[in-house]
């Protein structure tokens, strides 16, 4: 817990934008795979097509499973807390998106 703790802590004053913005995304990866039961690499593929905020359901596509490859759909409900990392990855994209001048 204590290296949660520290991957979503505020940025250290010696610490820069980007490497705060890198762990704190780390963070929200191992917070979301605990709060979904996730794998890391099932949340590092999820798109925002995915996620639906107005159903509180997101849809997690997994392409492996024990006994063969097959894409199995789980459709998970949207907590609270997993719609607040959301929301924050959303914004940062929204930042990024812009300040890179990319469309929407």
């Amino acid at each position: 817990m204590k290296v949660l703790t520290h991957l979503l802590s505020a940025r250290r004053d010696d610490e820069s934008e980007i490497d705060f913005r890198r762990r704190i995304v780390v963070g929200q990866v191992f917070q979301m795979a605990l709060l979904t039961g996730a794998r890391v690499g099932e949340i590092i593929a999820l798109r925002w097509s995915q996620i639906d905020f107005d159903a509180k359901i997101l849809q997690i596509i997994g392409t492996k499973t024990r006994f063969k490859s097959a894409k199995v759909v789980r459709y998970l409900e949207i907590t609270p807390n997993i719609e607040a990392i959301l929301r924050d990855r959303e914004k940062f994209r929204s930042n990024d998106t812009k300040r890179r001048g990319y469309r929407q």
